[in-house]
């Protein structure tokens, strides 16, 4: 969170990106990430852009994986 952001804000993002993400919404997901940013998950490989996070959820979605719903708990917003 930087200093010109309120909590508020922040949250108010956050819920926005879990609710795009909840609905299966790529574009509207996607848009969140910096195109330089990095993704790692438990289960896979190091993605080294958004381009090759966006290329891998390609493949999920061809194997027939879709986001059904998200739900965020316990939210908060530190510095």
């Amino acid at each position: 969170m930087n200093s010109s952001s309120s909590e508020e804000e922040v949250l108010a993002r956050a819920a926005d990106l879990v609710r795009a993400f909840g609905s299966h919404d790529r574009e509207a997901y996607f848009a969140f990430f910096d195109p330089a940013a990095t993704f790692v998950f438990p289960t896979g490989p190091f993605l080294g852009s958004r381009s090759a996070y966006e290329q891998e959820w390609d493949g999920w979605e061809s194997s027939g994986w879709r986001v059904l719903s998200c739900t965020s708990t316990e939210r908060r917003a530190d510095e």
